[in-house]
């Protein structure tokens, strides 16, 4: 414990894991700012989080997704894949965005990662990206990688 302020009788504690709030020191007359608050209800401590944007993670063939839609694009994927419309199916491919330096030289500024990539029946190479709600950060991560590679992205609503 830490030594009281001078004038105040309470000692100042820190935060344990089940106070909500912290024991202060005391005012000019030696009295306590505030009381400990009691610890909040077991059901709210055990309660699950909703994501930001509602997705609900989904399990297929013992591979995690983000989203039930990423998951039946990928069913539908591994579908096409086994009849031989398209082939070299590769799941979270990363690429690395690149800018070039005042002085000549390339350097990364960030990293975008696609939910699929593949080559078609054509032998074209294919890029997607399965897309509930397109943020400011994936638009500005889209463009850079199509202006990079010379790649179109294809977006899956």
């Amino acid at each position: 414990m830490a030594t009281p302020h001078i004038g105040c009788p309470y000692p100042i504690r820190l935060r344990q894991k089940h106070e909500r709030r912290v024991t202060f020191p005391c005012n000019a007359t030696g009295e306590r700012l505030w009381r400990r608050l009691p610890a909040p209800a077991p059901f709210l401590a055990n309660a699950v989080k909703r994501s930001k944007y509602g997705n609900v993670w989904t399990t297929v063939d013992g591979i995690k997704f983000q989203s039930k839609a990423e998951a039946r694009r990928y069913s539908e994927l591994k579908l096409l894949e086994r009849s031989g419309e398209i082939t070299d199916l590769i799941l979270q491919p990363a690429y690395q965005l690149q800018c070039t330096h005042h002085k000549g030289g390339p350097f990364n500024v960030g990293r975008y990662v696609a939910d699929f990539s593949y080559t078609d029946s054509r032998g074209f190479w294919v890029v997607e990206d399965v897309k509930g709600i397109e943020t400011a950060i994936f638009k500005w991560k889209r463009k850079h990688f199509e202006a990079q590679s010379g790649q179109r992205v294809t977006i899956i609503k």
